[in-house]
């Protein structure tokens, strides 16, 4: 039995929101966007609370580790 129902990806660069969560800050926003739509090209569809507690963890990270990572990536 077939369902009506879509999962899909609900981003707006406009407003920085990611399944309806807002992201405030610019670089984080384009980090998470990153992962998020990498892992769904691979079938992870994130409810609006994988995206609340992933910005949770983004918001603990090491301010140090966090500007190493962003030069790696800015290669």
């Amino acid at each position: 039995m077939e369902s009506d129902d879509k999962v899909f990806l609900e981003i707006n660069d406009d407003i920085q929101k990611i399944q309806g969560v807002e992201v405030a800050d610019p670089e984080t926003y384009l980090e998470l966007k990153s992962a998020v739509v990498n892992n769904a090209v691979h079938g992870w569809i994130p409810t609006k609370g994988d995206i609340e507690s992933l910005l949770q963890v983004a918001d603990k990270l090491d301010p140090r580790f966090l500007k190493i990572y962003r030069q790696i990536n800015a290669k």
